[in-house]
């Protein structure tokens, strides 16, 4: 892709974040439904995996990547730089590409559905990789993703025949739109809900 066109697949500087203070909704709660919140938010994290596998064949990687650099940091992010002898710079774009990545649970923006990419270079995550085996395994896994962008198409979610990039129907490469449909209706005649591929 054009290095101009590819500023548009930048992750946002700075990233979208929104503060939810729960604490005094929280404690006002009955102690079943602080019970009840509770699981509800378990059960939520963990079917995080599952939202990262239907985003993209990269996202659970990238995620577990993501994990492995916070827990070799010690959860101080700033310390990778001098580790990785990396800039302030670099750190700050991959803490704002981590950010947007936690936030839409994937390497997809939840909303528009096109691809973000960090906005430093790849020799960036690579060195930081190296930091630790775990996390020089888990960016292994993504198999150059994280930046890849060499075919428009896959910078969106969309139908695979479209030339687009779909990881809800896994294992269904050549699936076409007649068959998502036909899924769907199949669905809605078992009363089960149907989701998009977009």
């Amino acid at each position: 892709m054009d290095p101009k066109e590819l500023t548009h697949y930048f992750a946002d500087s700075p990233p979208t974040l929104v503060n939810l203070p729960i604490k005094k909704h929280f404690e006002a709660l009955s102690d079943k439904e602080k019970r009840y919140a509770h699981f509800i938010s378990k059960a939520s994290w963990a079917g995080t995996r599952i939202i990262l596998r239907q985003v993209s064949p990269e996202s659970e990687p990238i995620f577990d990547f993501i994990l492995a650099l916070h827990h070799t940091a010690n959860g101080d992010w700033y310390s990778l730089k001098f580790k990785a002898d990396i800039s302030d710079e670099d750190i700050h774009s991959v803490l704002e590409y981590t950010t947007q990545f936690l936030g839409n649970i994937g390497n997809y923006k939840s909303f528009g559905d096109s691809k973000f990419v960090p906005r430093c270079r790849e020799k960036v995550f690579k060195a930081l990789a190296a930091t630790s085996p775990d996390a020089q395994r888990c960016y292994e896994a993504t198999k150059g993703a994280i930046f890849s962008s060499n075919d428009t198409g896959i910078m969106h979610l969309g139908y695979p025949q479209d030339g687009h990039l779909s990881n809800y129907y896994v294992g269904s490469k050549g699936i076409t739109k007649a068959e998502i449909d036909a899924v769907g209706v199949w669905m809605a005649k078992k009363g089960l809900l149907a989701v998009s591929v977009h």
